[in-house]
Order: C-alpha cells, then sequence, then structure tokens
C-alpha cells in the first residue's frame, strides 16, 4: 500500500519516459474535430443533461458558471502550491523527466519557481509572466 510519507520523499511522483510513452501509445483519432466549427457555451448544465450531451459524445462545450462556489478559487494560490512540498522535498530538483513543464518560463525545477520573487509569484505589472504545470506526453494523432 502508498504510505503518504512515500509521497514526500519520492523523486517524481510520475516517472515519464515520453519517447517509450510515444512509442507505445495508441493513436488518437483526431477526426472528431474535424468538421467543428462551433462550440457551446452553457450555463447552470445539470449533470443528467452534461452526460446526455457532451461527456460521452466527443461534443467539446464551454460550462461558463463551472467554477461557481468551487473552494479551490480561495484556496489555490503561490503559498498554497509551494508549502505542499517540504524545503527538501527530491521533486523540488527534479525537471522534465518528472514531467515538470516550465513552458518557456525559465525555470529548470520546482526549486526555482518556489524562489522566484513574490512580485513575479504574483504577476505583478512589470513582472515576467509564468506558467508551471504537470503535463503527460503528447497524443499521437492520426487523421
Amino acid at each position: 500500500m502508498f504510505a503518504l510519507q512515500s509521497l514526500f520523499s519520492e523523486h517524481c511522483l510520475v516517472a515519464s519516459d515520453s519517447l517509450l510513452m510515444s512509442l507505445f501509445r495508441p493513436p488518437v483519432n483526431c477526426r472528431m474535430c474535424h468538421s467543428l466549427t462551433h462550440v457551446d457555451r452553457v450555463s447552470k448544465l445539470s449533470r443528467e443533461l452534461f452526460e446526455e450531451q457532451y461527456a460521452y459524445s466527443g461534443r467539446p462545450v464551454i460550462v461558463t458558471d463551472a467554477m461557481t462556489n468551487w473552494s479551490a478559487l480561495q484556496s489555490f494560490n503561490f503559498e498554497f502550491f509551494r508549502g505542499i512540498y517540504s524545503h527538501d522535498s527530491p521533486a523540488l530538483v527534479a525537471g522534465e523527466d518528472c514531467q515538470f513543464f516550465p513552458y518557456e518560463s525559465g525555470f529548470d525545477n520546482l526549486s526555482e519557481v518556489f524562489h522566484m520573487t513574490s512580485e513575479r509569484a504574483n504577476l505583478h505589472r512589470g513582472s515576467q509572466p509564468w506558467y508551471i504545470g504537470w503535463y503527460i506526453s503528447h497524443y499521437l494523432c492520426f487523421a
């Protein structure tokens, strides 16, 4: 069983070998969007209606009020995510081999992210913009 303690001691939570993943990932049929000309914008969408019209159809939809009452809007911020990692966590120095995605922000790892200035972290006017994420290898599409 996965122990919570190992979460803080692992170098990578999800190891990524992008070459192997791209070689053995089944191709995705990208034809489903070939004739797409419109994306529905909806609000107050019930779970049942979402499942009936969108969930299994492959049709994209923009749900304009999906984040209403989402508590993460008040909880998730730079300090929240910085606090997830201990100062000596090996995950802080793991780079793209652990699916860390700096998207042209100039960071090599999470340690660099969490040591940026507060002005940049909070996107103050005149500071360099930044974006990070975690990614899964790109899909191979066929058309």
